[in-house]
Formats: structure tokens, C-alpha cells, sequence
């Protein structure tokens, strides 16, 4: 699920992810970036700019935007893990 999700990300347990924590996910699916790319994704996620990911920031990025999908996604009970994040991260920007 979403929470599961981000709290593999949330390595050091604080309840936010930090750039550092982006980058060793990424690292540990073989996908290497810049410090700029990095800032990039962080920036997406981070709309309040505290130069790190709340669960709420999370949550309002990976979770569909329509009445449709949120209603196809609760029905058929599709589970959010963090191999479909990495993959919708990797796809959505390209990295």
C-alpha cells in the first residue's frame, strides 16, 4: 500500500525523504543521477519546498487525480509497492 511504500523510501524513519533517500533508491535499481536530476524529482514531490517529501507530498503525487481512477484503484484493490514507484518514477521523468 501507499504507506508501505513510503516508508521503504523513509530509510532513517523521520517520516519525510530526502534527496539522499531518492538517490539510493534509485542506486539500488541500477539507475545513477545528478544532484540536479535529484532536485528535479524532489521538486516535483515537494510542493511546500522544505527540500524533502512529506507522506501528504507523496500521497498527492502518486495517487490518481481522477474520481475514476480513485474509484478503479480502492475496487480492485491495487496496492501501491515500491517497484511501481521506482518504475513510475523512472518513466514519468525519464531518468
Amino acid at each position: 500500500n501507499v504507506i508501505d511504500a513510503f516508508d521503504a523510501l523513509d530509510k532513517n524513519d523521520n517520516g519525510f525523504i530526502t534527496p539522499n533517500e531518492f538517490r539510493y533508491m534509485l542506486e539500488d535499481y541500477g539507475v545513477y543521477v545528478s544532484n540536479k536530476d535529484i532536485q528535479v524529482l524532489i521538486n516535483r514531490y515537494d510542493k511546500n519546498n522544505q527540500g524533502r517529501v512529506s507522506y501528504s507530498d507523496f500521497c498527492n503525487e502518486i495517487l490518481p487525480k481522477s474520481p475514476k481512477k480513485i474509484w478503479y484503484f480502492i475496487h480492485t484493490k491495487i496496492l501501491f509497492n515500491i517497484d511501481y514507484i521506482i518504475k513510475m518514477t523512472i518513466i514519468k521523468w525519464n531518468i
